[in-house]
């Protein structure tokens, strides 16, 4: 019966499942919009957008993804910990939501997990959490820019699984730091 506890950055996989890259096509087109077309000349539409519909990032982004890992406590359940990261970041004066997707190929054995994300800031976050072929996809309480917003996801596996997603996926203008560990119950 063992378990995988890794140590040091999030984990990625470059074997994707079909199913995993339609839905971060689909939170990326849910969570950016549809971009403008452009012209046959290739410029680009002439409506200017509006202060509004790209806000500022918050200055206090910073705070709220140290104050989000400070909250993710690794205990002795924990089997993967993600550190904080933010929903958005500055892409050349434009704000960009940012969907955090962490994968892993490593077997879990059977039992039950949960998914404990920690999100502070404003707004409001999904999460799909999936082990082989168990999943589920939750709106999660909208986060809080004083403390520590704590919510979970959880799973039980009846057999031995492999390949572990996480998908933490913005709302709208939501900018918060967010970080996630992985626990076995």
């Amino acid at each position: 019966m063992a378990t995988h506890a890794p140590t040091g950055p999030p984990f990625l996989e470059d074997d994707i499942t079909s199913t995993h890259r339609r839905l971060g096509a689909l939170a990326l087109a849910a969570t950016l919009g549809l971009a403008g077309c452009t012209s046959d000349s290739g410029a680009a539409p002439a409506a200017a957008a509006s202060p509004a519909a790209n806000p500022a990032i918050s200055p206090e982004l910073p705070r709220y993804v140290a104050a989000a890992d400070e909250a993710n406590v690794q205990g002795p359940a924990t089997v993967i910990r993600a550190g904080a990261r933010p929903t958005v970041v500055d892409d050349n004066g434009r704000v960009q939501a940012m969907v955090l997707r962490d994968e892993s190929r490593t077997t879990f054995t059977r039992g039950n997990y949960r998914l404990t994300v920690y999100c502070v800031g404003a707004g409001t976050l999904y999460a799909h959490f999936a082990i082989g072929g168990v999943s589920k996809i939750e709106e999660l309480p909208t986060c809080d820019t004083a403390r520590p917003t704590v919510s979970s996801v959880e799973l039980s596996l009846p057999a031995d699984a492999a390949d572990l997603s996480v998908i933490i996926m913005p709302i709208g203008d939501a900018q918060a730091g967010v970080a996630y560990q992985v626990q076995r119950q």
